[in-house]
């Protein structure tokens, strides 16, 4: 169980990152002629990271819904909330 929060939470964090080239990958397919706005960008990219996150998951044998969205939970909330207490800190 906690190899899948770990797993969500790599996800979650890792999609800011994988942004570029899933945008890059859907403008070469079938999606040149529609474009995507940022926001669903970003949820189709942290969609995609958590897919991979489940089939990892699931290959190792260790796999679970609950965990895997707690752990991207986390990793899309602690780094803003580490962002916002810094910028708070320095006021």
């Amino acid at each position: 169980m906690l190899i899948t929060v770990i797993l969500g939470g790599l996800a979650a964090a890792g999609a800011t990152w994988a942004e570029p080239w899933v945008k890059q990958g859907l403008e070469g397919m079938l999606m040149a002629e529609q474009r995507m706005t940022p926001a669903e960008l970003r949820l189709f990219t942290l969609l995609v990271c958590l897919f991979g996150a489940a089939v990892l998951s699931w290959l190792i044998g260790n796999g679970g819904a609950v965990s895997l969205t707690f752990g991207a939970l986390l990793g899309v909330f602690i780094p803003r909330a580490l962002n916002g207490y810094g910028g708070q800190r320095r006021h």
